[in-house]
């Protein structure tokens, strides 16, 4: 879950614009899980917090 966090966060602008564009709430949740986000710092702060490579491949696959 934070790790979702910091990836909205890491893409801050580009979530902000999708929802302001977005006619109603349930389109903008829509597009927002439609699309494929960069996780930005997110990959490093897990590489630091010793997170198993295996867990991370498995993690970012949600991602791509």
């Amino acid at each position: 879950m934070l790790e979702g966090l910091a990836v909205a966060i890491s893409n801050i602008d580009e979530v902000i614009e999708l929802i302001k564009a977005s006619p109603n709430a349930a389109e903008a949740r829509e597009k927002l899980l439609a699309k494929t986000w960069q996780p930005g710092q997110v990959t490093a702060m897990l590489e630091r917090a010793g997170l198993p490579l295996a867990s991370r491949k498995s993690w970012m696959k949600g991602l791509v």
